[in-house]
């Protein structure tokens, strides 16, 4: 026991160690509220699980729709190969997706994990004078569950068409065993 407080005002280490906890709890929660708010503001794509979009759609099916069929890929990918500051590799990139428009839709579904987006468009691959013009984003968002990316239009696309998904992405390499990963090793590992 230490000596009493003259200000009549006394907290056990019990205490003190649980208003600490809670402090830290309540900063960690801010700063994710931050970044979450951040990230609305920049037009990145919001994280909702299907269930919090409180919809039911294409999204919630663990295989793609058959309404769009790609046809062609063209993708730019630059991964960083020196870890920065936070100790992470970060890579970024750009990819043209052209897809043929089986069935009327009005969502695009890609498969994709922890990657953000920018720069995202929806083009016809052949524009006519004559036809309606192509649909606009309305809404983007990452279906958690089975690993969507989701762009819903503010229209439809029309069957028989070809259109081309373009996209600027961001992300980080890690060390798992997943995807596009990093894997170190040394001449001595080479010759074992």
């Amino acid at each position: 026991m230490g000596p009493k407080s003259n200000s009549g005002f006394y907290l056990s280490k019990k205490a003190m160690v649980l208003f600490a906890l809670l402090g830290f709890a309540l900063l960690v929660i801010c700063t994710v509220f931050v970044i979450l708010y951040a990230m609305l503001r920049s037009g990145q794509a919001e994280i909702l699980p299907a269930a919090v979009a409180g919809r039911w759609g294409p999204w919630n099916h663990s295989r793609l729709s058959d309404s769009l069929t790609p046809s062609h890929y063209q993708l730019e990918l630059w991964p960083k190969q020196v870890a920065g500051q936070d100790k992470l590799y970060f890579l970024l990139g750009q990819v043209n997706v052209t897809v043929m428009c089986r069935e009327e839709t009005e969502v695009i579904l890609i498969h994709s994990l922890y990657l953000n987006y920018s720069g995202l468009t929806v083009t016809d691959s052949s524009p006519d004078v004559t036809r309606l013009p192509t649909p606009s984003i309305e809404r983007m968002w990452i279906e958690l569950e089975n690993e969507y990316l989701v762009i819903e239009l503010d229209g439809k696309l029309v069957p028989g068409q070809e259109y081309i998904i373009q996209a600027n992405y961001t992300g980080y390499l890690d060390e798992k065993v997943t995807g596009l990963f990093i894997n170190h090793y040394s001449e001595s590992d080479l010759n074992k």
